[in-house]
């Protein structure tokens, strides 16, 4: 009997298992807003070209970041980045940097123009901080513009935290969302300034 009863609970669970519902795949999310208002300048022979940017190896994958405690980072599970974050910021920067009307034509590699500046980024930061309350977006851009020749024209770091409207993964990637927009910005004005 003890048998017989082993046999139909192992058959249940085994059936269970093929029936139960598939694991909810994570929810896809992107960086997609770019500056409400897009620095102008006036239109130059120039050409810029924006390299992908470069990210420390936690903000270069997919994986959303978050931090509870100091020097803890930890990950979303029901969230995550559509693409890696460069691959999306260098997008909206190029689309900014065109919406700008300086620049004779905005390339991205393989793409090259004799006489082009060049964009150099790198994503140092890129997470909700929830040590803090209310809890904050935070991204960190360090950005570095070489002349034609190759030479280091200008570079600058653009720290910025956008504050979180609630503690909720989805309020800190619209949070994120306009700390990056406002960062595109603040990166077209640099290129802009620097360049003739």
């Amino acid at each position: 009997m003890n048998a017989l009863r082993s046999i139909l609970v192992a058959a249940l669970v085994a059936a269970c298992s093929v029936f139960s519902p598939p694991e909810i795949p994570p929810a896809r999310e992107e960086l997609n807003s770019l500056p409400q208002d897009i620095p102008h300048g006036h239109s130059r022979a120039a050409s810029i070209l924006i390299l992908p940017p470069d990210a420390s190896g936690e903000f270069g994958t997919t994986l959303i970041a978050y931090s509870e405690a100091t020097f803890q980072m930890r990950y979303f599970r029901d969230h995550e980045w559509a693409e890696p974050p460069p691959q999306m910021i260098q997008r909206l920067l190029v689309e900014t940097l065109e919406q700008t009307f300086a620049f004779r034509s905005v390339l991205t590699p393989p793409d090259l123009a004799g006489g082009a500046y060049t964009l150099r980024t790198m994503l140092s930061e890129l997470v909700q901080d929830y040590t803090v309350s209310p809890p904050l977006a935070r991204v960190w851009v360090r950005v570095e513009l070489l002349s034609p020749s190759g030479q280091q024209t200008a570079s600058r770091d653009v720290a910025l935290e956008e504050r979180m409207h609630e503690a909720t993964a989805v309020a800190g990637i619209a949070a994120t969302n306009r700390a990056v927009s406002k960062t595109l910005a603040i990166v077209a004005s640099f290129a802009i300034d620097h360049t003739r």
